[in-house]
Order: C-alpha cells, then structure tokens, then sequence
C-alpha cells in the first residue's frame, strides 16, 4: 500500500514506523494519512534518520549530501517530524536520540561491504548500487558527528 495514501477499514492502537518515512516524496502527507488510522490515545512510535539542526552549509555537503544521494532519502530534523505531529493533533510524550546506541550498525556494514562481491553485484546493477554502497561511510561519518 502507498505510505502516503494509506486506506485501512480501521484504527489502531499503535502506529510503528521504523526508519521509512525518510525515503517518503511527501512526509507531510504521510503523516496526515496515517495518523487518520490511529485511534484516539493510541500511540505512534517512530525511529527514522534526521539531519542535525542548524547545520552550516559546510556540514551539509560533507554529511547530509552524500547520505542522501546514496540512500535515497531527504533528511528532515526532528523539529520537523514533531511539527508534522503536533499539526495532527498529537502529543509528543518522548524524544531520543539513539545514534550511540545504532551507530554500530554501519562498523558492522563497512565490514560487510568489504566483500568484492557485493562490489562486483553493484557494478553489474548500475551506478546507484554503487552509490548505496559508497554511502555507508557517510552514514557512519554522520551518525559519529
């Protein structure tokens, strides 16, 4: 189903999205229309990718730009995410940054992608393979700044 254009017969008690609605064309949307299937005092849970507020135009080509390219998101702030929220009615009740908690995930996939066969795989798929597989630096560069 389109994230952006949900249609459901019910509500729900909890509304659980882990790290998608970064690659969403229109997060503003999304939220609007999953937040029409959450019942009220339920609650909406999400883990997503956010960029650093206030970043100087410097950090943003170093950090934001690459992971963007090679993941294939926009990154938003969590002042965004909680504005998107609020404008629906919500509450937000809790906000955590869990970077020192997941930042192993990409020392993890660094040491994955050492295998030339995924190079191989990529090179054979197209230069946004390449891209997405070039990008797990910069993911962990970003999660350790």
């Amino acid at each position: 189903m389109d994230a952006e254009n949900m249609n459901f017969d019910e509500q729900f008690d909890v509304i659980w999205s882990i790290e998608s609605i970064s690659h969403y064309a229109d997060k503003k949307k999304f939220f609007e229309s999953a937040l029409n299937f959450l019942k009220p005092g339920g609650t909406i849970a999400l883990i997503d990718w956010f960029k650093k507020e206030d970043l100087s135009e410097k950090e943003f080509e170093k950090y934001i730009v690459p992971i963007e390219e090679g993941m294939l998101v926009e990154l938003q702030t969590m002042t965004n995410y909680v504005s998107y929220l609020q404008d629906n009615g919500c509450e937000v009740l809790k906000i955590d940054n869990l970077n020192d908690r997941t930042s192993k995930t990409w020392d993890i996939s660094l040491d994955i992608i050492k295998n030339k066969s995924f190079w191989d795989l990529a090179l054979k798929n197209g230069k946004e393979f390449v891209h997405f597989l070039q990008s797990f630096r910069s993911m962990k560069a970003g999660f350790s700044s």
